[in-house]
């Protein structure tokens, strides 16, 4: 059986909504989208799970969000509701200032981890977003997740000075060659 998200209750549900938005039903859909004719329907009924490219392609035809598809065919857990969200801004709000900023380094930690799988990095690599915008992929012995808070936060933090002061280089060799 497939997770709910959102307003949809399952794969099916949300195929045959999306389905009707535009006009379809699941064999026209699959149709449209080049599939067999009967794919969407077999996917619907869950007699087999549609492939991550496909869920993608689903979601690019709809005009949708793909973890949404992805969450429904059960390869994305589906987000937090918003009582749970309210909760953890509860216990977030009762910590000393402190651990509340530790929490948000430990989120920001777990959100570059996301944006790294979303570009296809290694396990042991970290995706870094600069102050100027730019990002930078710093590669950590064995796993990130293994190590504690003030390690990582180091870590992060001189790969950040050495790519700014590497940066800065540059720019300076570039202005004196002018």
């Amino acid at each position: 059986m497939s997770p709910s998200y959102g307003p949809y209750q399952s794969l099916e549900h949300y195929l045959q909504a999306r389905a009707r938005d535009f006009g379809h039903n699941l064999t026209s859909l699959s149709e449209e989208l080049g599939f067999a004719r009967s794919y969407l329907n077999s996917i619907a009924t869950e007699q087999f799970r549609p492939s991550i490219k496909r869920c993608r392609l689903i979601a690019e035809f709809l005009g949708d969000d793909p973890d949404i598809i992805l969450a429904l065919a059960g390869f994305r857990e589906p987000p937090l509701d918003d009582q749970s969200i309210e909760a953890i801004g509860r216990l977030t709000n009762s910590l000393s200032p402190h651990l509340q900023r530790t929490v948000l380094e430990f989120v920001s930690f777990l959100n570059s981890r996301q944006a790294a799988r979303q570009e296809s990095l290694k396990p042991s690599q970290i995706y870094i977003e600069l102050p100027d915008g730019q990002g930078m992929t710093l590669e950590v012995e064995g796993d990130p997740l293994a190590l504690s808070m003030p390690v990582l936060r180091l870590t992060i933090r001189a790969a950040m000075n050495a790519a700014l002061a590497d940066r800065q280089e540059k720019a300076k060799k570039q202005a004196e060659g002018e």
